[in-house]
């Protein structure tokens, strides 16, 4: 198993030559912090949004005692910060998403004085990480917050229809964003059967905001809903439920209980094996879908879902 963690460390500037002790001070303290918690989780990539440079993420990596000797700093904002990522095992593969793809750039978005927008705030830091025989591509975002900068570097207006004008800006940036890794992970959710990936990060919106759902891909299956615990064929196109999940964890679903229902004594004893003791081996989730593909059980489960939907309706 890879665990995983994703923090956004506000601000993590190394003090300037000549500040003050107390900020000095003030900045060993949250290093100590930051290195006691991530020690307690202990996972073994960290995302990380808001780092200030080089300097501060190597000042983290001291911190946790060389644990995290491996990293990627991406392209830092006006103001300075960067995503990044920490891993106890080597990275490879390391690039960022920055730039707009092309479908992004016809969309014709601009400023306020015009500028096109063209690409990231911040970049968005790749990378593949290996554990065991776990593979996965690692996406660590900070989305455009909503916090509005308005005309002149302010951050707060009387005039509400610049307000209005300004937040639906920051509103399509964040959108664009959005969209612009989620077309970078598409190579990858195309062939998830085979290949993961994880896109975490702080995406500035709650889980069920139109930009976030981008992320997701099709409708169905959202977090929160019946659905979830539901195969159906979106689920090769989604983040967050790609094909194989429900029963590399042992979900005990429709499908597998159709397909337990409506299968021979050996195609019982398989699922016995796989979903109740948790003995799965390598072919094992192919043998899975041509089951359920055979007793026709992912279909009936779709019926089904749309029989509570319509009486949802009712």
């Amino acid at each position: 198993m890879l665990r995983l963690t994703t923090w956004n460390v506000q601000n993590l500037f190394r003090p300037a030559t000549g500040a003050s002790a107390a900020n000095v001070a003030i900045y060993r303290q949250k290093l100590v912090y930051l290195a006691a918690t991530i020690g307690t989780l202990d996972p073994d990539v960290i995302g990380l949004q808001e780092v200030g440079g080089a300097n501060g993420l190597a000042d983290l990596q001291a911190e946790l005692g060389g644990a995290y000797a491996h990293s990627h700093i991406g392209t830092p904002d006006g103001r300075g910060i960067a995503c990044a990522i920490l891993s106890k095992t080597p990275l490879s593969n390391t690039t960022e998403v920055l730039a707009f793809p092309q479908e992004v750039l016809d969309l014709h978005l601009t400023e306020l004085d015009g500028t096109p927008m063209n690409r990231m705030g911040r970049g968005a830091v790749r990378a593949t990480v290996t554990k065991g025989n776990f593979t996965t591509d690692v996406i660590v975002v900070h989305l455009k917050s909503k916090l509005l900068t308005f005309p002149g570097g302010a951050f707060s207006t009387n005039n509400e229809t610049v307000r209005a004008q300004v937040a639906s800006l920051a509103l399509m940036k964040r959108t664009a964003e959005a969209a612009t890794v989620r077309m970078a992970a598409n190579g990858v959710v195309a062939n998830n059967v085979g290949q993961a990936i994880v896109v975490l990060g702080d995406f500035n919106d709650a889980p069920h905001a139109a930009t976030t759902q981008i992320f997701q891909g099709p409708d169905g299956s959202e977090i929160d809903t019946r659905g979830f615990d539901l195969a159906d064929a979106g689920d090769s196109a989604r983040l967050g439920k790609s094909t194989g999940d429900d029963f590399r964890e042992g979900k005990i679903t429709l499908p597998v209980i159709l397909s337990f229902r409506r299968g021979s004594t050996e195609e019982r004893a398989f699922w016995s094996r796989t979903i109740e003791k948790g003995d799965q081996r390598d072919d094992d989730l192919e043998q899975a879908i041509a089951l359920m593909t055979r007793h026709g059980t992912l279909e009936a489960t779709r019926q089904e879902a749309f029989g509570w939907a319509a009486r949802a309706k009712d």
